[in-house]
């Protein structure tokens, strides 16, 4: 399995951390914006992950945990 360098992880945290539309969704009740909750995040985190990681392995991993879900 491909191992993520220090550099690559800082862009994906800078890209999840930074990147307000992907980050924040608009909130029609209250008329501004709210947080995305832990769970979305994570899975933009990790879609993030597979961009980065093209090793057939973590696909494979990836469609076990989609199975489950």
């Amino acid at each position: 399995m491909k191992v993520i360098d220090a550099a690559q992880m800082r862009i994906m945290e800078t890209y999840v951390l930074n990147a307000v539309p992907e980050t924040v969704q608009k909130d029609n009740i209250a008329g501004g914006y709210r947080e995305l909750s832990t769970k979305q995040l994570c899975d933009i985190a990790w879609n993030l992950f597979c961009l980065y990681t093209k090793d057939p392995v973590v696909s494979d991993f990836r469609k076990l945990l989609t199975r489950e879900q």
